[in-house]
């Protein structure tokens, strides 16, 4: 009966155990902007929220040690959230992702 229970904890337990470490560089400029960077497994993932009554552009560099950064960017419109992700074909110790937002014309 316990079983089923035990096997989700295990799995959960498990695929935490894949996370890497992620540090996020960002300033937001005076722009009311909130970012948070975390790991799920083999992916890297910036959560952007927008709370400015205008859309911003956000740019984001993933850097997994010497190799080239990977850039993702999108436009957040106002009020809204959106995420940008990268999932390296390496093993990840620790990422360093570079943010930066800036208003959208």
């Amino acid at each position: 009966m316990f079983r089923p229970a035990a096997l989700a904890a295990l799995v959960l337990v498990s695929g935490n155990a894949l996370a890497f470490a992620v540090e996020l560089e960002f300033e937001p400029g005076g722009l009311d902007v909130a970012a948070e960077a975390y790991s799920d497994g083999r992916l890297a993932l910036v959560r952007v929220s927008n709370g400015e009554d205008f859309a911003l552009r956000c740019q984001a560099v993933f850097r997994n040690g010497p190799e080239i950064g990977r850039g993702r960017q999108v436009i957040v419109a106002a009020g809204e959230a959106a995420t940008l992700s990268w999932a390296p074909k390496r093993t990840v110790v620790r990422l360093r992702i570079e943010l930066h937002c800036d208003r959208h014309r």
